[in-house]
């Protein structure tokens, strides 16, 4: 009966900086092996240094002779019957895995195996070597070689944050359109639904409020969050079967599961929500006339201030506004956004001139309720059509 030597682990000099080494020798007596005159084999599982989880088994011989018929080219399954490696089975509730697939060579006294794909963290494995199927005479009985391995769990990584919600303010339309959910890392995509709820004043579900459309950012990071424009526009079919999202006076909360996982699979951990209040719905256009500037002074990085009367589209803030001078020259430099988006700062990169400067407005820049610079969101087909209004306006300031 075959028997399995008992093996321990031992690190060699020669690859000690380079690798951890798991090494067994399996000496046969003279003549009894059958074998070549010096029969003595070496199992050995070398380790990248930077990754446990990349291997290599090596079987050394004592002769290379012993290696004569063994031809990983032409036969791969015998090489695979003499040395495997495969995930280790507990023998009682689980069945023997398959052998890993991989690259077999010989060269000189050495039978090399390398997997095909990295093994799995936290996965125990066994490499196994059996000298008595190696292609040659037969002779005595000699017991295998194995060894044990269990790569190194992964370290534990911090769950994934949720962390910012936008619009930021506690109160917000009643006809209020989109969230702007930021993330730490990118996210599972295909179920966002499974993950999001909005509860009433009641702390019932408001059923269906979400645009089943999935809008991330480019990074996974920024899921842009649509409330039905149907329910939330007036008169058309879905607010008038089914009714608005949202009443004027009522407390609401979006609820974002602590279940959604990131895209490497680790959850948030723990629900946030965001508690606010709908106030009356917003029809007017966004008239950019009612924003005060606050001009900085000439030679100075002072900031060009700008306040709104309510709070505007964060993504589009970003994007939708720059300084530039009277002849159109865009002034560089950073900017900033706060008191819950109803307040946008511009800083340059260098201090400013002396002259009239302007501050440009992209029309497609929202309210919260979807009204724009350029249109109402609602629009009266039976009325007159609005002025046309082009990709930018201007507002003028001085400095001095």
């Amino acid at each position: 009966m075959k028997t399995e030597t008992d093996l321990s682990l031992v690190t060699s000099a020669a690859t000690r900086s380079a690798s951890t080494l798991f090494l067994a020798t399996l000496l046969c007596l003279p003549g009894g092996c059958g074998r070549a005159p010096d029969a003595t084999f070496t199992l050995e599982i070398h380790l990248r240094a930077d990754n446990p989880a990349q291997v290599e088994v090596l079987v050394t011989a004592g002769d290379a002779r012993a290696w004569t018929r063994l031809d990983p080219q032409a036969d791969a399954a015998s090489c695979e019957r003499v040395l495997k490696l495969r995930a280790a089975s507990d023998g009682v509730n689980s069945p023997p895995a398959l052998a890993m697939s991989g690259n077999y060579t010989v060269a000189g006294n050495q039978l090399r195996f390398q997997p095909s794909h990295p093994l799995l963290a936290g996965q125990k494995y066994q490499a196994r070597f059996d000298p008595n199927e190696l292609p040659a005479p037969a002779g005595r009985r000699a017991a295998p070689l194995a060894r044990d391995y269990t790569v190194p769990a992964a370290a534990p990584a911090a769950p994934p944050r949720l962390t910012a919600i936008y619009p930021s303010a506690a109160t917000l339309p009643a006809n209020h359109l989109k969230f702007y959910l930021v993330f730490s890392e990118p996210m599972r995509q295909g179920e966002f639904l499974q993950h999001l709820k909005l509860l009433d004043t009641a702390g019932r579900e408001v059923p269906e409020p979400f645009r089943e459309t999935e809008l991330w950012s480019p990074d996974g990071c920024r899921l842009t969050l649509w409330f039905h424009p149907g329910r939330q526009k007036t008169g058309v079919n879905l607010n008038v079967e089914i009714g608005p999202i949202l009443e004027a006076g009522g407390q609401y909360q979006l609820i974002i599961s602590g279940g959604w996982p990131s895209q490497r699979g680790t959850p948030l951990g723990a629900g946030v929500k965001k508690l606010f209040t709908a106030g009356p719905a917003d029809h007017g256009r966004l008239d950019e006339n009612f924003w005060r500037l606050t001009a900085p002074r000439a030679g100075t990085r002072e900031p060009l201030r700008v306040s709104f009367p309510e709070p505007l589209d964060w993504a589009l803030l970003q994007n939708q506004l720059h300084a530039e001078t009277a002849a159109g020259r865009r002034v560089e430099g950073q900017f900033t956004i706060a008191q819950n988006e109803t307040a946008w700062s511009f800083t340059p990169a260098q201090p400013w001139g002396a002259g009239a400067y302007r501050l440009a407005i992209g029309t497609v820049l929202e309210d919260l309720a979807g009204n724009s610079v350029a249109k109402p969101f609602e629009v009266d087909v039976q009325a007159a059509p609005p002025a046309p209004v082009g990709p930018v306006v201007y507002r003028e300031f001085k400095v001095e």
